[in-house]
């Protein structure tokens, strides 16, 4: 069982049993090339904030090792049944889903919160979705980390958080496949 610090008292972190349960899972998973964890499980995995739980930074880092493992097995997994070629093949396209998205015109690359609603700065993610553009099209660099760790400001109207953070996930899952 992997034990991580735990944050100071009065403070909420993840709930551990939650944490170890995901991890014990990911490493029979992994041991023995079954279950059902894959990187994007690992991805996507959320625990509930409990007082005394485990430090989120901590458990965060190394989900993100974990994610790139689990990523790395399946894309040696894809290559050798399908060959690389036609898997290169794939993930280009892939890149040009993501990018036919974020050219669009500024502002409007995704639905909108509405006009009561609140969501993601506009400017912001359009400045990431041009640095995405750029990573898949001339090769610019861009670390995974800038597009799984990103964060934007809250606005009234803003794009809609739903469809903004399905594009990262898959933006990440890109470059974890190419990388």
């Amino acid at each position: 069982m992997t034990v991580f610090e735990r944050v100071p008292k009065r403070r909420r972190g993840y709930d551990i049993d939650q944490v170890d349960d995901l991890l014990e899972r990911a490493r029979v998973a992994y041991d023995t090339g079954g279950g059902d964890i894959t990187a994007e499980t690992v991805r996507t995995a959320a625990f509930d904030l409990v007082r005394e739980g485990y430090d989120p930074k901590a458990v965060d880092a190394a989900l993100d090792r974990l994610e790139e493992a689990f990523a790395m097995r399946e894309r040696d997994e894809a290559i050798a049944a399908m060959g690389e070629g036609e898997w290169q093949e794939l993930a280009r396209d892939q890149a040009r889903v993501v990018v036919a998205r974020l050219l669009r015109q500024e502002g409007h690359r995704f639905r909108r919160a509405g006009i009561f609603g609140v969501g993601y700065n506009r400017h912001q993610v359009d400045r990431l979705g041009d640095r995405i553009v750029a990573y898949f099209r001339t090769g610019e660099p861009l670390a995974i980390e800038e597009v799984r760790d990103a964060v934007f400001a809250r606005q009234g109207n803003g794009y809609s958080e739903r469809q903004v953070d399905a594009l990262l996930d898959r933006t990440v899952e890109i470059m974890l496949a190419v990388g």
